[in-house]
């Protein structure tokens, strides 16, 4: 009897571990918009999936270190940013990501495009 209790208590403890893991995992959630540019067309994307959290997300294009244009969105499960923004030549564009899902903050950036 003694060998069942003990091994029902690792059993439980390992579930245990396993669901902290994941939670883990969701809190260091990595993001990276991603940011192209054709022209003097911006396209700016991002999007975040957790099967069944809320979600709040907000993508913001910066100008030379500069917040320019911010977008907003939320939803359950999958939220989705997908604009566009004339930009203009002889400056660096980058796009900021963050917000949370699942209750866990996130965020990230994409690579830097000087046109």
């Amino acid at each position: 009897m003694a060998k069942r209790v003990t091994i029902i208590a690792i059993l439980v403890a390992l579930s245990m571990l396993i669901s902290v893991t994941a939670f883990a995992e969701t809190k260091g959630m990595k993001v990276r918009p991603t940011l192209s540019i054709s022209g003097t067309t911006a396209t700016c994307r991002q999007k975040v999936s957790l099967s069944g959290a809320a979600i709040n997300l907000t993508l913001e294009l910066y100008r030379d270190g500069v917040p320019i244009v911010s977008w907003n969105a939320s939803g359950t499960g999958s939220v989705t940013i997908n604009e566009t923004y004339t930009v203009t030549s002889g400056h660096t564009y980058y796009l900021y990501a963050y917000g949370t899902a699942g209750g866990a903050a996130f965020n990230g950036q994409s690579a830097s495009i000087s046109i």
